[in-house]
């Protein structure tokens, strides 16, 4: 890794931090300048018609505002400090509370990414840097207080986190970073004061993106483009955790029997070292108790889905696998469940499947 700044300002070097926390990349720079750039990018990228012109949800269109212009959220006079930390260190979830598709059975499985079967970074990233960040604050000598978030505020970290210099924005949407590809997730801190400058980065080259294509090759719903346009409804990672309640036929097949999340065009990406998705158990997931169910998933990503929606997406999978075994096990769970809109996918799908 290699270290930029006036070490003078720090009675330890940030590098040296870095490396106990496993943060592949970090920069620390005044947040009104990186968001002035940010605004920047956005509005030359059209972000906002963009937005509002496809099926995002209602979150991004109401928080639009302040993802256009970060300065609105926090006061001018502070420093912004944003990471990037590979999916690969995250602990993994207890396993054993998970049950994952034998590989001798007849029923398929429904996938689930690599990540969702480690701790939910979001609370991870979160108590990590606030260690990190006290650490630095010791080192800078100065006395600020910070806020640390990972995907929760309404500012457009992945824009921000390039125009600092953490990475590059890969034509995949997700942040490339030298040695990890796209497996990394940001976390960023929010100082009250102006902090040292400072950035932490690996010493291989990131290249430019947009020179293999491999993400929008693999991509098996065509949700990439060259323009950095995104199809967010047909993209199987938002349609297994974003759309809620009852989908169509149409947006089912596109799921493609998953149940949470997809690294299909992370993965392609050069360097990109994530965890292997895995297989679950879609008899399992269907009809153990809802506690047992929620308790196995409850530190990992896939709880924002909740169990509704995961049973959801586990119907769609035997739907895509579309063999009399899998139907009537879809019969099964409509005439075993409660759930309106379990009950109104069991109904599509055997409506559709005669």
């Amino acid at each position: 890794m290699t270290y930029n700044a006036n070490k003078t300002q720090f009675k330890r070097n940030p590098e040296t931090i870095c490396g106990s926390y496993g943060i592949s990349s970090v920069v620390s720079a005044v947040f009104h300048d990186i968001s002035v750039k940010a605004s920047e990018v956005l509005e030359n990228t059209k972000f906002s018609s963009f937005i509002k012109n496809s099926e995002y949800p209602d979150y991004m269109n109401e928080s639009l505002t302040e993802r256009l212009n970060p300065s609105t959220k926090f006061p001018a006079s502070c420093s912004i400090v944003i990471a990037a930390v590979p999916f690969r260190i995250l602990p993994e979830i207890n396993m054993a509370k998970i049950r994952l598709r034998d590989e001798k059975a007849t029923l398929p499985g429904g996938k689930i990414a690599g990540y969702a079967l480690k701790l939910d970074y979001h609370r991870y990233a979160k108590s990590i840097f606030k260690e990190f960040m006290t650490e630095i604050k010791e080192a800078s000598g100065m006395n600020f207080s910070f806020e640390c978030f990972s995907d929760t505020k309404a500012i457009s970290e992945k824009v921000m986190a390039q125009v600092a210099g953490t990475g590059i924005r890969g034509l995949n949407s997700c942040l490339r970073v030298p040695g990890e590809g796209s497996g990394c997730f940001i976390v960023s801190a929010i100082c009250d004061r102006i902090i040292p400058e400072f950035k932490v980065e690996s010493s291989l080259e990131v290249p430019d993106c947009g020179r293999c294509g491999a993400c929008l090759k693999k991509c098996p719903n065509n949700v990439l483009s060259e323009s950095h346009k995104f199809k967010y409804s047909k993209c199987i990672s938002a349609l297994t955790m974003e759309f809620r309640g009852y989908i169509e036929l149409e947006q089912r097949n596109l799921m493609r029997g998953s149940i949470f999340g997809c690294d299909i065009c992370t993965a392609a990406c050069l360097d990109s070292k994530l965890p292997a998705s895995k297989e679950i158990d879609l008899e399992w997931l269907l009809f153990s108790p809802s506690k047992e169910i929620e308790n196995a998933f409850r530190e990992s990503p896939a709880s924002y889905a909740g169990i509704t929606i995961l049973r959801r997406n586990a119907l769609a999978a035997l739907e895509y696998a579309g063999t009399e075994q899998t139907f009537e096990l879809v019969r099964k769970l409509k005439n075993s469940t409660g759930s309106e809109i379990l009950i109104r996918t069991a109904e599509d799908i055997l409506k559709t499947s005669d």
